[in-house]
């Protein structure tokens, strides 16, 4: 019995109608899988590392493009937000923690389960880009009744010079999204030491080796004396020549002596005070005690406005690796730098020859901000007078925030300028100077004299 095998022929209009349904189909896969996409920015360039990182943007997400510093904290924060008619649904946000406290993971992670009041915990490693993250994921079958957040993705990495990165992924009863936003967000990522931190590192090794006194020696030609006056705000600067006092608003003056602790350790002891006139203007006084690598130091400030007569008194202790102030504890890294002794470091930049490089500052209100030392061309600095060279330290939490040094042709100190919230130009004095400007001060800095 012969077998046949009758095969169905389709016309041309239902293989058309057979190829529009498949394409149908694609185009629905297409886009269903396009919208559940999250976009990223452009790449937003970290300036004080390595860092290249592309967040959430678009259809819904926003964010502000750039690190924003946290001074509560000491850390950058990179954040990407999706928001629904006003109502926040969504938050990616990347943490660069400068002095972050060491903490060991099993903290990290109970911190993170009484933040949220989770009650489930995943944890695993990933790499990416060359970086090991350690990756938490933090869920709860109830929202949260104060956050309302159900999931939280976090991931952790350690970078060079005891620096950490962080980030988290957060959303509103919508964990599928939270997965999707993570993985975005950690792919977006792209990290390559920056290597003027280890020329950083190397530089501020040379000024340990080098000794706090025979710094602030070399620096103040002997006399453990650095003072300054400050020139009115909106005059053109006039270091190296005299003007009339009427043109100054202000002084510094930091007395310095060579000292030993009680175990019999070289350091220095630095008394300072500060006074800028005007309708914001303000007085200090500060304490300045650290052993000769000033890896050890005891600093305290008081400030008073003179406008409304508010004070402050911030003490900051650093011993055994850690810093402490206001109840805060910080592990600053081996790049750090007090404000007080940059003076002192620029002459060593100066002499060094050595390319730019990038240090930790740590200011007198317990701030801890990456900065770079640089030399620039004093055609480029604003002052006028007898300067040869300008040693910059470009601070990274604001733009357009600096202190430069200025030096005459025999590497001399002639002056300063500090832009922050406002420009100060300072030209280097004496005690004398400052006296006959500053008369009602007579009195107490004869009494920080007398006490050298």
């Amino acid at each position: 019995m012969e077998l046949k095998i009758e095969r169905n022929r389709y016309s041309p209009a239902e293989v058309a109608l057979l190829g529009m349904f498949a394409f149908g189909l694609l185009l629905s896969f297409l886009l269903v899988s396009n919208r559940k996409k999250i976009p990223l920015s452009p790449a937003v360039i970290a300036p004080f590392d390595g860092l290249k990182i592309s967040v959430p943007s678009g259809r819904g997400w926003q964010t502000y493009g750039k690190w924003i510093y946290s001074n509560t904290d000491n850390t950058f924060i990179l954040q990407s937000m999706l928001t629904k008619s006003s109502a926040r649904i969504a938050e990616v946000r990347w943490q660069y923690h400068i002095a972050p406290e060491k903490k060991p993971l099993d903290e990290v992670i109970r911190m993170k389960i009484a933040e949220g009041s989770f009650t489930n915990v995943r944890t695993g490693n990933m790499e990416i880009g060359g970086i090991d993250f350690t990756t938490m994921i933090f869920t709860s079958p109830v929202p949260n009744s104060r956050t309302g957040i159900e999931d939280n993705y976090y991931a952790i990495c350690k970078l060079d010079f005891g620096r950490e990165l962080t980030l988290e992924v957060r959303t509103r009863g919508d964990g599928e999204l939270t997965k999707r936003a993570f993985n975005a967000a950690i792919k977006g990522l792209n990290y390559s030491a920056d290597p003027r931190l280890a020329a950083g590192n190397a530089f501020i090794e040379k000024l340990k080796a080098t000794g706090a006194d025979a710094l602030v020696k070399r620096e103040t030609a002997g006399t453990f004396r650095r003072v300054y006056l400050v020139e009115k705000v909106g005059r053109a600067n006039t270091v190296g020549r005299d003007i009339p006092a009427s043109d100054y608003s202000g002084f510094t003056v930091e007395l310095f002596s060579s000292v030993n602790d009680l175990n019999g350790r070289p350091g220095i002891n630095t008394s300072a005070m500060y006074f800028i006139d005007g309708a914001d203007g303000w007085t200090g006084k500060s304490l300045f005690d650290c052993d000769i690598s000033f890896d050890n130091f005891y600093w305290e400030t008081k400030q008073n406005a003179l406008n409304n007569r508010l004070s402050s008194n911030i003490v900051l202790e650093y011993d055994n690796g850690v810093l402490r102030y206001q109840g805060k504890r910080f592990t600053p890294s081996p790049l750090s730098l007090p404000e007080i002794l940059f003076d002192s470091a620029a002459v060593v930049f100066l002499d060094s020859g050595d390319g730019n490089v990038l240090v930790d500052l740590i200011l007198p209100d317990g701030r801890i901000i990456p900065a770079e030392i640089s030399k620039i061309d004093p055609e480029k600095n604003l002052s006028t007078g007898n300067i040869n060279s300008v040693i910059r330290l470009t601070l990274y939490h604001k733009d357009e925030n600096y202190y430069e040094v200025l030096f005459d042709k025999d590497g001399n100190i002639t002056g300063k300028t500090e832009k922050t919230i406002r420009t100060f130009k300072l030209k280097k004095s004496d005690t004398k100077e400052v006296i006959d400007n500053f008369g009602r001060w007579k009195s107490d800095i004869e009494e920080m004299l007398r006490k050298m």
